[in-house]
């Protein structure tokens, strides 16, 4: 069981659905780049030269977006998803799977026939359609609950195809302060209390492997630590740690520059920011601190004014955060997601909620400030459902043995919703983002779009356009989206008055029957491009 008396993990990483055998990648039989350096964990090496740190700066912004049309990238938490993983016994409140059920398919994980049996009996008597549920059977660890941490990315190879990246786990989630060389407090060591010699995390660490095959994912195992909550991705390249991740594959036998190699190379990270911790002590998990909304906006907690920790924040996003670049080359918009702490000087982990399709799922911690977060939240993704979770302990009907160490409250600041659960990703999906807007020389604006079709049907070029409207007007006009080379298109707008604002969105489908827009909710939420008006000389 994990222990609460020490900051427990958060969560940020991506499950890929893809239908193929396990081991094998649909659309070819070669696994992407590395992964022969990747089989054997305890030995798999590959020599970085040239790399030197990565921080914030984000020095190499490498291309501008997925061409021919595929990359080798990591799926971003927004991209489409066909269900969630959570495990049996839980560790969050029956009305989130209740909800999770009703929304998409509830992959459970369980230990065996039994759990199976137990789990379907408690979903019955909530009501869940035990035709929306699927199970995955695994042992099961002392960190089994934390699905997020330990659990397989998403990654998609230069053929379209995808798998899912299983890293090492087996320092669990270690705890340190803010300098970035400070040793690794572990279980096993003393450092979250009392030496744990008993703590458990080899079937955890083992646990992707049986989740590939039960979903018939292609498997990658890679032999440093991607800790899920440590590990936020905008699908382009770009990734976000904090550098207790560096000390960690320090631990593992890789320096940062080896390690950054290696995500470059084997998980096609090649813009890795590698951020400062943020806690005087803990975990030091970016999804306790910041979600990344979309290609563009960084949402970021906010603490009180007067709390210890807002110079650290504020210093993070004004030194780090605002010196990335987007994979269009912009800057980040940043936004704040105001906090409180809940309990003593512990903040509510509200960046620890879930993204998953046009839903979020927000943890919520019984205090005023829930209201207030939650309404940030529907105003930063418009067009999606935003609701809100409070785990009262003494209201669960059925819950793991190691809810038992919690206080009233289920969530702490350092492991909340995002922590227990992960997206299982559509493998066939339609991947849609904006490339760039450019008024012509005849006045008319061209919108380019990065369609990236990975079922392999191919684009519907008569369900595929731009929406866009005037900013003072109601009704949407279609323009059509013309294939400029594979995964690019580009659609022109007639031209618009001088002072005008435009409101735009990208919408995509396939021969599959997937469909997809840019920005994800629209048309509530959409792009926006304004033509100043002209200058009196």
């Amino acid at each position: 069981m994990r222990r609460t008396t020490r900051p427990i993990a958060p969560a940020a990483v991506f499950v890929s659905l893809l239908a193929a055998g396990c081991g094998a990648p649909t659309g070819g039989d070669a696994a992407p780049r590395a992964q022969a350096d990747a089989a054997d964990r305890s030995t798999a090496r590959t020599t970085a030269a040239g790399v030197g740190d990565t921080a914030a700066k984000d020095a190499d912004l490498g291309p501008l977006a997925p061409g021919s049309p595929f990359a080798l990238r990591i799926a971003a938490e927004w991209e489409p998803a066909t269900g969630v993983l959570v495990a049996w016994p839980l560790t969050v409140p029956h009305q989130l799977v209740v909800d999770f059920a009703a929304d998409t398919t509830l992959h459970t994980l369980v230990a065996d026939e039994a759990g199976r049996a137990q789990a379907s009996e408690w979903y019955e008597r909530w009501g869940i359609d035990l035709a929306r549920v699927a199970w995955i059977v695994a042992p099961q660890g002392d960190d089994v609950s934390w699905v997020r941490d330990w659990g397989p990315h998403a990654l998609f190879d230069e053929s379209g195809a995808a798998w899912l990246v299983d890293a090492n786990y087996s320092l669990a989630t270690p705890i340190t302060g803010y300098g970035c060389d400070e040793p690794l407090a572990t279980p096993w060591n003393g450092g979250w209390g009392e030496p744990l010699p008993d703590y458990d995390v080899t079937a955890d660490d083992a646990a992707p492997a049986f989740v590939a095959a039960t979903l018939g994912l292609g498997h990658l195992p890679v032999p440093y630590a991607l800790t899920g909550g440590n590990f936020a991705t905008d699908g382009h390249g770009l990734a976000l740690s904090s550098c207790i991740l560096v000390n960690e594959n320090r631990t593992h036998g890789f320096e940062q520059a080896e390690f950054l190699a290696l995500a470059r190379t084997q998980l096609g990270q090649s813009r890795y920011a590698i951020l400062s911790n943020f806690e005087e002590r803990g975990i030091q998990h970016v999804d306790c601190m910041l979600k990344l909304l979309d290609e563009r906006r960084i949402l970021v907690a906010r603490p009180p004014q007067d709390h210890p920790s807002r110079p650290v924040y504020d210093r993070i996003v004004r030194e780090e955060l605002a010196e990335l670049r987007t994979f269009t080359r912009g800057r980040f918009e940043i936004l704040p997601l105001d906090t409180a702490p809940h309990r003593g000087d512990e903040l509510a982990a509200y960046t620890n909620s879930l993204i998953l399709n046009r839903n979020v799922y927000v943890p919520l911690f019984g205090i005023p400030q829930d209201e207030i977060a939650l309404a940030q939240w529907r105003a930063a993704l418009p067009g999606h459902r935003v609701r809100g979770y409070t785990f009262v302990l003494a209201d669960e009907p059925a819950l793991a043995p190691s809810a038992a160490t919690y206080d009233t409250i289920g969530w702490t600041g350092y492991d909340a919703l995002h922590c227990r659960t992960r997206a299982v990703w559509d493998a066939r999906m339609l991947a849609v983002d904006l490339l760039s807007t450019e008024v012509l020389a005849d006045g008319r604006v061209q919108v380019r779009a990065s369609i990236v079709d990975h079922s392999g049907r191919g684009v519907r070029l008569d369900a595929t356009h731009v929406a866009w409207r005037d900013a003072r007007e109601s009704t949407w006009n279609r323009a059509p989206l013309v294939r400029e080379a594979d995964g690019r298109f580009a659609a022109l707008l007639p031209e618009r008055p001088e002072g005008s604002a435009t409101y735009y969105a990208i919408h995509a489908a396939s021969a599959a029957g997937r469909a997809a827009s840019a920005p994800v909710g629209a048309p509530e939420h959409f792009f926006v491009h304004v033509r100043p008006a002209a200058q009196d000389t």
